[in-house]
């Protein structure tokens, strides 16, 4: 939500009030929640009154496709209706809706399709990088992106556990994993190659706001994966 608003404050046509950018968040985070609920209550129904396994996939494979493409006609937010449309089938038709059996095909199916739209994001960000022109100044950049995000990370897990630690303790050494565990992948580089081109930063080297933001995402992301998650995989 927070980068759908910085994003139509940045890019969009219209200037920029504080009510405009109340109202948009407004409508677009509480809009997104009451749609992902109707939602999820909708397919849940739907759901729990059909016993055919393929239709049971097909209607979960429904609710991220056109309740997403709905949720963009009504201008609300997409991703956030999925996320509570995606909590109540996961956590309440799950355990009324399916059997066991259909429990089983439900979780080999989406992380199949989970790792195959991995794989094809990976593989746009890395086509759409062969088209750039690389200039000292990116380098430059990803080098000082990996730590900025970690310095970020740290400073937000820990002025959380100023306030978590007046109620109870935690082990001394949360602060540090939540920093180092927190990776980054698919999502980050979509909303990175969500913004459009053209927006010149430096228009004598060609290099325009698209380019550093998606060099930034890309070097950060490639470090989480095989640097930070290099200790889960032992």
């Amino acid at each position: 939500m927070i980068f759908i608003t910085l994003f139509t404050v940045a890019f969009g046509t219209e200037e920029p009030t504080v009510l405009s950018v109340a109202e948009l968040f407004f409508h677009e985070a509480v809009g997104g929640i009451i749609y992902g609920f109707i939602l999820g209550l909708l397919f849940h129904y739907l759901i729990s009154n059909t016993d055919d396994h393929s239709m049971e996939l097909l209607l979960t494979l429904g609710i991220p496709t056109a309740g997403y493409v709905f949720a963009s006609l009504i201008g609300v937010s997409g991703p956030l209706a999925m996320v509570v449309a995606g909590i109540m089938i996961g956590n309440w038709t799950r355990y009324i809706g399916f059997s066991k059996e259909s429990e089983d095909h439900l979780d080999h199916f989406w992380e199949l399709v989970d790792e195959f739209l991995n794989g094809v994001l990976f593989l746009l960000i890395g086509l759409s990088m062969l088209t750039f022109s690389f200039h000292k100044e990116d380098w430059i950049i990803m080098v000082f992106a990996i730590p900025a995000v970690l310095l970020a990370r740290y400073l937000s897990v820990r002025l959380c556990y100023i306030g978590f630690n007046r109620y109870r303790e935690y082990n001394p050494y949360s602060v540090r994993i939540l920093t180092w565990g927190g990776l980054r992948g698919g999502l980050a580089i979509a909303m990175a190659m969500a913004v459009p081109a053209g927006y010149m930063i430096v228009p004598e080297k060609n290099i325009d706001v698209r380019e550093i933001i998606l060099v930034m995402t890309y070097a950060v992301v490639v470090f989480s994966i095989l640097v930070q998650a290099l200790p889960s995989l032992k």
